[in-house]
């Protein structure tokens, strides 16, 4: 019942990052700069990314413009720490972008799909749970909006989701699906340099399933703790070991102000979807 933890943890854990990073050490000898060159690098093109999905989103070059520089003002946003989180959440800027370009190109969905596929073998089944229900968020106010299910947009996520299967499909057939359940369901815990994975080789479906939602809800990392509103409001002065705390009081102010205009601006069209839904229901 024990894996090799190395192996384990190479084979386990999603690729993208760890293989994108090792063809691009052909650049330079020393690893540590391509390292740390690199994910800055990523983390930067994120904002240029963000921009030219705001830019769509928005139809206003200046809103798009100020909307990246709050963005790139975020104390909390990305920070120098060196992992897969930089590549993932730069991954979703252009997965939106080509989302909203189906609109206009049917064939973006090929893009979109390709795209959402990259982030599920990004980072582990967290990241891209919560960044795909993002996605069918959107997909759901569009369908609100528009009246029409937008079956490309759709398809796009689900078909990505399914493209990544071809590599998470593979670790399930190597270390046997009860064996990953364990992995990915909270029962493994690490012992010395080994993977210890708790449990026989048969499973309970209820089991599984309490248990992996409790993986991908509960705090995990240096951070663990329960997050209060001051945690949000104020940036903190003091960096974690990955990532500072705190969207900080401008920004916070500036959001709670959209959010109100939003809703004052659209209240009209907000009353005629919520009663559409409500018809919908009955």
């Amino acid at each position: 019942k024990e894996i090799d933890f190395l192996l384990s943890y190479i084979d386990i854990y999603p690729p993208a990052y760890d293989v994108m990073m090792g063809i691009l050490h052909q650049t330079a000898p020393d690893l540590p700069w391509v390292l740390k060159f690199f994910n800055a690098l990523i983390i930067s093109l994120g904002f240029v990314f963000f921009y030219l999905f705001a830019t769509l989103l928005i139809k206003d070059r200046g809103k798009a413009l100020f909307a990246t520089f709050i963005l790139a003002a975020i104390p909390s946003y990305l920070s120098h720490f060196i992992w897969a989180h930089s590549l993932v959440i730069t991954l979703f800027f252009p997965a939106m972008y080509a989302l909203i370009k189906i609109r206009d190109d049917k064939r973006w969905t090929i893009v979109a799909l390709i795209i959402i596929a990259s982030i599920w073998v990004t980072q582990n089944v967290s990241q891209p749970i919560k960044l795909s229900t993002l996605i069918l968020l959107y997909i759901v106010i569009i369908w609100a909006l528009t009246k029409t299910f937008p079956r490309y947009e759709f398809g796009a996520l689900s078909g990505g989701i399914i493209l990544s299967f071809f590599w998470w499909g593979a670790m399930i057939a190597k270390y046997s699906f009860s064996k990953f359940v364990a992995y990915y369901g909270g029962g493994a815990t690490h012992a010395g340099e080994t993977l210890v994975l708790s449990g026989s080789d048969g499973f309970s479906i209820t089991q599984f399933i309490i248990s992996f939602f409790q993986t991908i809800t509960r705090a995990g990392g240096t951070g663990s703790r329960a997050y209060t509103f001051s945690d949000f409001f104020y940036a903190s002065g003091q960096n974690q070991i990955n990532n500072p705390i705190g969207i900080g009081v401008i920004i916070s102010i500036l959001v709670l102000i959209g959010v109100i205009y939003i809703l004052w601006k659209y209240k009209s069209s907000i009353v005629t979807t919520k009663n559409s839904w409500r018809v919908i229901a009955l």
